[in-house]
């Protein structure tokens, strides 16, 4: 049977990623400041050596497992293609996310955890990377509230932008919520952003 090799760069992705696994871990269990790279690295099977190849130091590591965190956040409650119905499927694809428990429990944990959550308990570098993403996404949804107003999906007569940042953090906030056990009607939810978002919902009178 022919042994089949892994290249460089396969090695390198494993091994990062590793590093990143165990680094989110460490920080769930007990908190961003508190992991050793030792306990990070110990807890990957990496020597300190190996650590530094992939990140200059525990902020690198740090911010990288926040984007690494918040972009598989992202990828659920944000869809991206040309339709005018993607805002609508991003509603309908978060909630069936949350239904289904198939949001990232740890990923959960670390994105509303006091430490992330306060300004002053996290560094400059992660503050500004935090920030970052979180407009980042926001900036998708807007698109593709865009798209929907173009294609007649989404009401008219709100301001894009704003409707972006309304959804995203509604969605932050419901998975904080669900995470405390707050009994919420998800699909209560999502029916009353649709009827928000569709060119048929409350207009001013």
């Amino acid at each position: 049977m022919t042994e089949i090799r892994k290249s460089r760069e396969d090695t390198k992705r494993e091994t990062r990623q590793a590093l990143l696994d165990a680094g989110l871990k460490e920080m769930v269990e007990h908190g961003m400041d508190v992991p050793s790279l030792d306990s990070i690295c110990a807890r990957a099977g990496y020597t300190r050596g190996a650590f530094y190849v992939h990140f200059k130091d525990r902020e690198d590591l740090q911010a990288a497992i926040l984007e690494w965190v918040l972009g598989r956040f992202m990828q659920v409650i944000v869809t991206t293609n040309e339709r005018g119905d993607d805002l609508e499927q991003s509603v309908r694809a978060f909630v069936r996310a949350l239904q289904d428990g198939t949001l990232p429990a740890e990923s959960i944990q670390l994105l509303h955890s006091r430490q992330l959550m306060d300004p002053g308990a996290r560094s400059e570098v992660v503050h500004k990377r935090l920030i970052e993403l979180d407009r980042e996404a926001v900036s998708r949804l807007a698109k593709a509230a865009l798209r929907g107003q173009e294609a007649g999906t989404v009401r008219p007569d709100v301001d894009g932008d704003q409707l972006a940042a309304l959804l995203f953090f509604t969605a932050m906030g419901s998975t904080l919520a669900k995470q405390m056990g707050f009994p919420l009607d998800l699909q209560a939810l999502q029916n009353t952003v649709l009827c928000l978002i569709a060119p048929t919902g409350p207009t001013e009178s």
